[in-house]
């Protein structure tokens, strides 16, 4: 039997709802998209250079407000549209998985390249769904939509982006490792695909402490990405409310 102090999630989910943030939303306009926050997607793009002195940038300007309008009505739709109910296993990078799963992840690297800008990128996994073989994991693998993701190598800003990706994109996602849990020796993403008809029970009640702004492990801590503040489509949002009530 597992260590408790690895074990994801505790079979009694305890109750607390996640402080609402404070004061009007600034973003009203970008709140059409369907996200519940869109103050993430009004960020710069950190490697947009300066035009030279005199240069003149309108076509280069009008360009990137393009492709960012594009990326825009892409973010809208993906809100708007949950993933395909298809539950067929895949192996996928070295992990099983089904096909709603790799749907979503797919959806978070474009997030990652398109709007965090970090071209080519690649999520790596160190386990997958269906996967009965750790048992530090405690059963959250069991089922379909888990994920343990990579992060070791990565800059701290590139993990916050990661789990902000897979946020947007439908999961509910934590960094692990990084001092705020005991598993400092082995930093990693755990990730659970919101609204996955296949979860095993535990990770279905990670679900429901994502829900109300906690960690998914023993204790219900807070969560600690929340100040990253990623926005929830419309469609995983409703769900997550309904676990609210």
């Amino acid at each position: 039997m597992p260590s408790p102090a690895f074990r994801e999630t505790s079979d009694a989910i305890e109750v607390h709802d996640a402080p609402d943030a404070a004061g009007p939303d600034p973003h009203a306009r970008l709140r059409g998209l369907g996200y519940e926050d869109a103050a993430a997607l009004l960020r710069p793009r950190s490697n947009t250079a300066s035009p030279a002195a005199g240069q003149d940038d309108t076509a280069e300007t009008r360009g990137a407000a393009g492709a960012e309008s594009d990326f825009s009505e892409k973010l809208a739709k993906w809100s708007a549209t949950a993933p395909k109910q298809n539950y067929d296993h895949v192996r996928f990078r070295g992990v099983m998985v089904n096909k709603r799963t790799r749907q979503l992840v797919r959806r978070a690297e474009k997030i990652m390249r398109e709007h965090f800008n970090h071209d080519d990128f690649r999520f790596s996994f160190s386990q997958g769904s269906y996967n009965r073989s750790v048992s530090a994991s405690a059963g959250t693998h069991d089922g379909g939509g888990a994920l343990d993701i990579r992060t070791r190598g990565h800059r701290k800003k590139v993990v916050d982006h990661m789990v902000q990706s897979l946020r947007m994109a439908g999961f509910a996602a934590w960094s692990r490792g990084r001092g705020h849990d005991s598993f400092g020796g082995s930093p990693h993403l755990h990730a659970i695909a919101v609204g996955d008809r296949e979860l095993a029970p535990i990770a279905r009640a990670q679900v429901t402490d994502f829900a109300h702004g906690r960690n998914g492990l023993r204790g219900h801590a807070r969560d600690p990405d929340r100040k990253l503040k990623a926005p929830v489509p419309k469609w995983a949002k409703n769900k997550l409310n309904k676990l609210r009530r």
